[in-house]
């Protein structure tokens, strides 16, 4: 598309819009360029990450990259390895924070259209930044302690320049020297530190003379005694610059490794400086995107951009085209919005097909055009010896490739500049080829033969801007359907043309003339009075709109409550069925509790002599009897204990009880072999538990478990642990919310298997564990 034919309908204002909200020369070049992208995929990729951006920059801050075109001096250096210099060096720095500050500000939206399209690499940022800082202040000069070398430098420098100070300001202090010094001050003449003397008295002073004054008065002499110390100076000077020189070719040499990624990082700065200069613009415009439909075009609320820019009150407008109509014949009065209208259709397309948002209602949809055939404005060519008619017939002809829906044509004044009843017969002539191509195509003109003999199957419809009778101005409204008159003499009467000469005009009219003067105004009424009906149609279109969304809101939030609601019952009745199963199961247990009972009542009583143990007399024979490592039965604790040492002085034993180690008295601890005739005497009754049992078999670990889980593996286990003749078992429950550890020990209370239940001690884990005594 010829950029100067898109200029006809205003792109280049669009254009210089962008350019403006762009904050590098980079960026702007850019935009100079932007052209349609391939595919309506990528348009709507573009209306995302416009979108996507506009709302970090509403809610953060926009970034301005006003170190972005400084990267075209110091890439092509960096890629030739070149020895940066500081300033350059400060340069890199600074665009490299400006890609920091886009990651972060990315990282505000991580899922954003924007964030995925301008990613940055965050590792080719901040290992240069952080290389660079290491070498040049803030400020972009060297830091003295850059390296350890030069560090050392600068101090003995430091240390240098000192003691010469101090040496050259004793020397013109003394009174000897005075004689011979111009003044008592010390200079720097190429480098080195000197003293001024008279001339004639230098050969009262040993050393070398560096210069003189103007006058010839005065020679710059350096004192034969501080000469060493200058030489070293000097000398330190310069193998700080070596030092200096080294370390730029080092970081040079480092960044050109990050050559690629730097290339990289400047795109997506220059990307992103776009995206959000496009952003700002579509929030200005208060622009949207827009659907892709091959067949037809609709257009709600569509305004100028341009307008809209200026701050002008602008009325919108609404345009339908279609396959079977595609072809819109756009009349009405001068000055009464026509070509602005066509413009802005133009301008919608152009820019939907570039990826920027368009001003109009995003309800709009327009076909995803190939190419726009534009004849607007006078195209007088000299060059080509064409006269306005000649190059006007020259663009209608153009118009002729355009063939179907992905094509549009936009033509103001068709064969206007020419006799009227050649110019409507020629104009309708490439107005139906255009139909037969099945081409859209927005065409102006006020020419009568347009306005009349279209029928459906033409392809053609006729639309019309509307004039206010009363007021004798045009509306700017577009009615789509009828055909407008151009108003001539209304138009001439508004811009103040005299009325003798209006009059005049009026009385050369044939009376057919004055008749369809006076007949135009009856029509330019009756068209206001259907536009003020059209509005008051789409107002109660969008009144119901507005009304269906609310009801449509309702619907949407009684079903959600309602489903709220069902979900509650649900939870409610699945609480009651459980408790009724947990109940169910409390009655079985008393029921099998009691069988057991009753089996354990019936069972045949067997009485056995009481057992034969050696007698343990003394605390050496008890370490006899029980070494260490032995399990014995420990009858304070009612249970079995291994061994672990030797009666103290005191007669204590360490035992090891389960979980718990402990000191009992000697005397305390029987043989096991007692433990089971003990317990098989208890309640007057044969008793078959055994107080020894694997702790690690014994222990129930519930940890995770749901509440009626870990009710029913506890319930399970108590019955083992009652065939197995436990009398203790520990269960490991944590502490979570609690609710297991409620409802463990609620049911461990109401169990006929349990005696008793505590909680463990710290040594053995605490209120995270419950230690359950079974019942005899």
């Amino acid at each position: 598309m010829n950029e100067k034919k898109l200029n006809s309908i205003d792109w280049n204002q669009i254009l210089n819009a962008l350019q403006e909200l762009t904050s590098s020369e980079l960026a702007r070049e850019r935009m100079a360029e932007l052209s349609p992208v391939k595919t309506p995929k990528e348009a709507k990729a573009s209306f995302d990450e416009i979108f996507s951006a506009l709302q970090l920059i509403l809610s953060q801050e926009r970034i301005h990259f006003l170190n972005l075109d400084s990267s075209v001096s110091w890439l092509p250096r960096i890629e030739k390895q070149a020895t940066l210099k500081t300033l350059e060096l400060k340069d890199i720095r600074s665009f490299l924070k400006e890609a920091h500050s886009l990651e972060l500000l990315l990282q505000e939206d991580p899922d954003g259209h924007f964030a995925r399209k301008a990613s940055v690499d965050s590792n080719s940022i901040h290992e240069p930044i952080s290389a660079i800082d290491h070498i040049i202040s803030e400020s972009g000069e060297i830091k003295t302690d850059a390296s350890e070398t030069l560090y050392n430098l600068y101090n003995e420098k430091k240390g240098l320049s000192q003691q010469l100070e101090k040496s050259l300001d004793r020397l013109v202090k003394e009174n000897q020297m005075e004689p011979i010094l111009q003044d008592r001050f010390v200079t720097n003449r190429e480098g080195r530190w000197v003293i001024p003397v008279k001339s004639g008295m230098q050969h009262e002073l040993p050393g070398i003379i560096h210069s003189s004054s103007h006058s010839k008065q005065t020679v710059f002499m350096e004192p034969q005694e501080v000469i060493p110390v200058n030489n070293r100076l000097k000398k330190v000077e310069t193998e700080i610059e070596e030092e200096i020189e080294r370390l730029l070719k080092e970081i040079s040499l480092f960044l050109s490794q990050y050559h690629s990624q730097f290339l990289q990082l400047k795109e997506q700065l220059i990307l992103a400086d776009q995206r959000m200069a496009q952003a700002e613009l579509t929030h200005k415009l208060q622009a949207n995107p827009c659907q892709f439909k091959e067949d037809s075009i609709s257009l709600f609320q569509l305004k100028h951009p341009s307008l809209v820019l200026q701050g002008d009150a602008v009325v919108p407008n609404e345009l339908h085209l279609n396959s079977d109509q595609p072809v819109l014949i756009l009349s009405g009065p001068n000055a009464g919005g026509k070509t602005v209208l066509l413009k802005s259709v133009g301008l919608a397309i152009h820019m939907a097909r570039c990826g920027l948002p368009i001003c109009a209602n995003s309800e709009s949809h327009v076909p995803f055009t190939e190419n726009i055939y534009i004849s607007v404005g006078d195209e007088q060519s000299v060059d080509e010896n064409l006269s306005t008619f000649a190059a006007h017939l020259k663009d209608l002809n153009a118009c002729l490739n355009a063939t179907g829906n992905n094509n549009l044509v936009l033509i103001d004044e068709i064969c206007g500049s020419t006799d009227p009843d050649e110019g409507g017969a020629l104009a309708r002539s490439f107005i139906e080829q255009y139909a037969k191509n099945k081409t859209f195509a927005i065409i102006t003109s006020h020419l009568g033969l347009l306005k009349i003999g279209w029928d459906e199957t033409s392809g053609v419809i006729n639309g019309s801007l509307a004039y206010d009778s009363d007021s004798g101005s045009p509306t700017y409204k577009f009615i789509s359907g009828i055909s407008g008159q151009s108003q001539a003499i209304q138009t001439a009467r508004r811009s103040g043309v005299q009325k003798d000469i209006l009059d005049r005009a009026i009385s050369l009219l044939s009376a057919e003339g004055r008749e369809q003067l006076r007949k135009n105004d009856s029509i330019e009424s009756l068209k206001s009075q259907l536009q003020v009906l059209l509005d008051q149609q789409r107002e109660k279109n969008f009144l119901l709109n507005k009304e269906k969304e609310k009801y449509s809101k309702l619907i949407k939030e009684i079903e959600e409550e309602s489903q709220k609601r069902i979900d509650q019952n649900i939870a409610q009745a699945k609480e009651k069925i459980d408790e009724m199963v947990t109940h169910a199961r409390v009655n079985e247990i008393f029921k099998r509790q009691s069988d057991v009972e009753t089996v354990k009542h019936n069972f045949p009583k067997v009485i056995k002599g009481s057992l034969s143990t050696e007698e343990v007399n003394s605390a050496e024979n008890f370490s006899k009897k029980f070494p260490p490592g032995k399990t014995a039965y420990v009858s304070s604790l009612k249970q079995n204990a291994v061994i672990q040492s030797t009666p103290n002085a005191k007669g204590d034993v360490t035992v090891q009880a389960q979980s718990m180690r402990l000191q009992v008295h000697w005397t305390q601890i029987k043989d096991s072999s007692e433990s089971k005739e003990i317990s098989r005497k208890k309640g007057g009754r044969f008793q078959q538990r055994s107080t020894t049992f694997d702790v690690n078999q014994s222990d129930l670990d519930l940890r995770g478990q749901t509440i009626e889980n870990g009710i029913e593996t506890l319930e399970k286990h108590l019955d083992w642990s009652f065939k197995n003749d436990l009398d203790q078992f520990k269960v490991i429950h944590g502490h979570g919310t609690e609710a297991l550890k409620k409802a463990i020990r609620s049911h461990l209370s109401r169990s006929t298997y349990v005696h008793s239940w505590q909680t463990g001690h710290s040594h053995s884990g605490g209120d995270g564990v419950t230690w359950v005594k079974l019942s005899d």
